[in-house]
């Protein structure tokens, strides 16, 4: 098992816990029944049922997460874009365009050097700790790198080295809210801008083209 994998068994052993919690205190029982069908509510998959997806094609990528544009970097070869996403937004993240998986992994540092408190833009947070994926169809490739990250908020996905995803499929989720750094390489435009707010796989990002 990867680190980044979810079972089906961490959800039975939450169910478990819940009914146990039940058999001491039905108020008890109560909170955990709640607490646990607030998180399968944040861990659903969203479908792909864009209003535009007839206008979707090969060279449109769409947004692989729920959040708000917090800052951009770019000229015609590359992007970055900084998404912050809270707590409540929708935890799922999906593949933007149809691609292949070509790495993922993880980078942990003793210190981060950044607080709550801290202005958050790409040069504050990009070098911290982080878990990524990096993907790439025949016009760009796309790295999703997962900022500030440790082992409470890992990022869990469903998919392997190689494996080849549709857009909109389902990669895995991402818990709690955080920074997510999305990195764009090849010729494209965007079509967001800072303080946009950007929902997954209903926004545009960006178009590639020769």
């Amino acid at each position: 098992m990867n680190f980044f994998s979810i079972t089906k068994i961490q959800i039975f052993f939450a169910a478990v816990v819940v009914i146990f919690a039940g058999k001491f205190s039905l108020l008890l029982g109560g909170i955990s029944f709640l607490l646990f069908f607030m998180i399968l509510w944040f861990l659903r998959k969203k479908k792909f049922e864009n209003r535009a997806e007839k206008y979707v094609t090969d060279d449109i990528f769409l947004s692989p997460i729920t959040g708000i544009v917090k800052d951009i970097e770019s000229n015609e070869y590359q992007s970055k874009i900084l998404v912050k996403t809270s707590f409540y937004h929708q935890w799922g993240v999906y593949f933007p365009a149809t691609c292949k998986i070509t790495n993922f992994g993880f980078k942990r540092l003793k210190h981060d050097g950044i607080s709550i408190f801290s202005r958050k833009e790409i040069k504050d947070l990009e070098n911290n700790s982080y878990d990524f994926i990096e993907m790439e169809n025949d016009s760009i490739r796309i790295e999703l790198r997962f900022l500030n990250a440790n082992n409470f908020e890992e990022l869990s996905i469903g998919v392997d080295l190689g494996d080849i995803g549709s857009i909109g499929s389902n990669i895995g989720f991402k818990a709690f809210g955080g920074y997510l750094l999305i990195s764009i390489y090849g010729k494209h435009r965007l079509n967001i801008k800072e303080g946009m707010k950007v929902s997954a796989i209903e926004t545009f990002l960006c178009q590639s083209y020769e």
